[in-house]
């Protein structure tokens, strides 16, 4: 890679990786990748050299988040919304896709035709506020600390709208 040509807007730093966001939307990482977090193909212990996300062409990384050992992903993609993804390791349902398998990119489930502006994570949680304003929380919910208090210490797996909040 040729950096002296490379315009970073962002970084995001995880527990043991790193995800770089260029200003044309590209995304390279590198560190562990235990739990594909880094977007290589393979399960493998790291990745020592930067590692271009495979996306799409027309594809852009807006914003990226790094919770521990999975990454939250803002992406305009092909339907030229700002919509959430993620990558890697899903433990308490962390990555937002209704399971809990460590997983390549994947478009976050309950908000597919969602649009976002803002998202964050911590250890083991998401939020993400949309464009009409409205937040989504995901991960785990120990203590309620996701604002969800129906569902008191139990993990969430999709992104789910804070009810509380809808009509403020």
């Amino acid at each position: 890679i040729d950096y002296s040509n490379i315009k970073i807007k962002q970084v995001a730093l995880g527990y043991i990786n790193v995800m770089i966001i260029l200003e044309n939307g590209m995304a390279f990482t590198m560190g562990a990748n235990l739990n594909y977090q880094t977007g290589f193909r393979e399960n493998s212990n790291d990745v020592k050299d930067w590692f271009k996300l495979p996306l799409p062409s027309n594809y852009h990384v807006i914003d990226a988040s790094a919770g521990e050992e999975f990454f939250l992903l803002l992406i305009n993609d092909n339907s030229n919304k700002n919509r959430l993804y993620s990558i890697g390791c899903n433990d308490n349902g962390r990555a937002g896709v209704g399971n809990t398998n460590n997983n390549k990119l994947q478009l976050c489930h309950n908000v597919e035709n969602i649009e976002c502006k803002f998202i964050t994570t911590r250890n083991m949680s998401c939020a993400a506020i949309t464009t009409t304003g409205q937040l989504y929380t995901w991960g785990s919910n120990s203590y309620s600390a996701l604002g969800q208090e129906a569902y008191h210490s139990q993990d969430i797996k999709t992104p789910m709208l804070v009810e509380t909040l809808k009509d403020y």
